[in-house]
């Protein structure tokens, strides 16, 4: 258990690596990451309240990697993925999602306690890209089906949600694991992992704030339905590859050395094993 905890630096060329391996994933899991980018589909086409939005880009998160877990570990049926994500740790993960949310909220109310001190700064922030669409005013914007409009907004604000905090992806990934089933020292290992690998963090959050530019740009730029459905399917297909991505981050981060299964090689041994 310590040595599992114990993060590791991960090695150079991670960036083009990890497209790769993600890339070889959704490949060898065609099936279940379609259904899963249906059902993410539908999920974001709904109203998300602000306030709810963190515990829901992570409960997404969750989704996203137990299914890369399971197309990694040689599962690449429905019905496996479907039995994997049923099995995963949900007490334990609905223990850090609050234990995270509960964090965000304290900051938050302190935020609001300083508010007199900090001026103007708090109505130019925004929480997420989700945050940033809701409040735009143009047009050309709001004349798009509602629908829409939510699936755009609520795809990007939950990736930027996950990108944007490396240490949640990290403390996620190490319970989907198995290594931990204790929020709090899942929540530790997230940090340390974060701690250790401060370039990877640095250009997630980087990308984070690209999509945060993103999504201010696409709220004035869009004006007709058949962009904006586009640029929908677009941003789900962000989020979902985002997902994807992340896990490759933690099993590097907390796998066991000299362990890392090639997708490949699982996809072949099921087939033969299957023959």
């Amino acid at each position: 258990m310590g040595n599992a905890l114990n993060p590791k630096t991960v090695e150079p060329g991670w960036a083009m690596r990890w497209l790769r391996e993600s890339r070889d994933l959704l490949h060898a899991g065609a099936l279940p990451f379609t259904v899963l980018y249906l059902a993410l589909a539908a999920i974001n086409m709904t109203w998300q309240p602000a306030l709810l939005s963190f515990p829901i880009a992570c409960g997404i998160s969750v989704l996203i990697m137990g299914c890369a877990m399971a197309v990694q570990g040689g599962v690449t049926d429905l019905a496996g993925v479907l039995r994997t994500i049923r099995d995963l740790p949900w007490l334990g993960l609905l223990r850090l999602l609050a234990e995270i949310t509960a964090l965000i909220l304290a900051i938050l109310v302190l935020m609001l306690l300083l508010h007199r001190f900090l001026g103007n700064i708090l109505s130019q922030d925004h929480l997420s890209a989700a945050a940033n669409l809701s409040h735009a005013h143009q047009s050309q914007w709001l004349t798009l089906p509602l629908w829409i409009r939510s699936w755009i907004s609520n795809a990007l604000g939950n990736t930027q949600e996950t990108v944007g905090n490396a240490f949640l992806i990290l403390s996620i990934g190490i319970m989907l694991m198995g290594v931990t089933r204790q929020a709090s020292i899942a929540f530790i290992a997230g940090f340390s992992g974060v701690l250790r690998n401060i370039r990877v963090w640095m250009a997630f959050l980087l990308a984070s704030l690209l999509i945060e530019g993103i999504a201010t740009a696409l709220s004035g730029i869009i004006a007709t339905v058949n962009a904006a459905l586009l640029a929908a399917l677009l941003s789900n297909a962000v989020l979902l590859f985002s997902g994807v991505y992340g896990w490759c981050f933690v099993h590097e981060v907390f796998g066991e050395p000299g362990k890392r299964m090639a997708v490949k090689k699982a996809v072949k041994v099921v087939r033969t094993a299957t023959a």
